[in-house]
């Protein structure tokens, strides 16, 4: 306990007799104080992988919520998806994705872990941010050029790099965005974008070590022994 301050110390020799006596078998997070830990790391930004253009994915709000009656977490995400070509906007909706996972306690290094991660939902949210540009005028600027393939103009070279090769590709790629279909777009961007999510999820640390500079933590790795889900709070079992 040399860590906590006087107050803290107190607040943890209470705690300790609470559960000693019987009286305390858990100490619980709700939703808001997990909402609260989450806010530094957001907003987060990602490359998304598509045939001719830049596309990017923008996390711009996280909140953690929790079920009743499954020992899930779950963090909604709401994302700013927007595609380029040449410096013309073309594709632009927010998009909710829903990621689950388990809450799993090692009490050998007092550490929490999220196991299971799942993307389960990508689903379009109907609103004014939405928007769908007709790709006509692109399609016959980059059409004809790409797919002769003797062009000498440096509009070549800008062809080339966008569309890494795939002339083909990239101009049906183009057409798709003709119909103004915008979640038949979303489908069609779905895979890439769960790709990027996926791998933006490999690079978070899902581990946390309880810390001896906080007396609930403290008390938790001294006499903790799971976690779980109940009841909309993220529950610390006690023994």
């Amino acid at each position: 306990m040399k860590n906590l301050s006087f107050m803290d110390k107190c607040r943890f020799i209470g705690g300790w007799f609470l559960i000693k006596t019987g009286r305390l078998s858990f100490d619980a997070f709700t939703e808001d104080e997990l909402n609260q830990l989450l806010a530094p790391y957001f907003p987060l930004q990602m490359h998304v992988e598509v045939p001719v253009g830049n596309a990017k994915l923008n996390c711009v709000e996280a909140e953690v919520s929790m079920p009743a009656d499954v020992n899930e977490l779950q963090l909604n995400l709401l994302t700013e998806f927007h595609v380029d070509v040449l410096g013309n906007p073309v594709y632009r909706a927010h998009i909710l994705a829903v990621i689950k996972g388990t809450p799993h306690y090692d009490a050998s290094t007092h550490t929490v872990e999220i196991t299971d991660i799942s993307l389960n939902t990508l689903a379009l949210v109907h609103d004014e941010y939405s928007m769908v540009k007709d790709t006509s005028s692109l399609i016959q600027q980059l059409g004809p050029l790409a797919i002769a393939g003797s062009f000498t103009s440096p509009l070549k070279s800008i062809v080339n790099s966008v569309t890494g090769g795939l002339s083909n590709a990239a101009l049906h790629y183009l057409q798709s965005f003709t119909q103004g279909n915008k979640q038949k777009l979303l489908e069609q961007h779905k895979p890439a974008i769960e790709k990027a999510l996926k791998a933006k999820l490999h690079t978070i640390d899902t581990h946390f070590t309880m810390r001896d500079t906080h007396w609930r933590e403290y008390l938790f790795s001294r006499f903790g022994d799971r976690v779980s889900v109940d009841d909309h709070l993220l529950k610390f079992w006690l023994s």
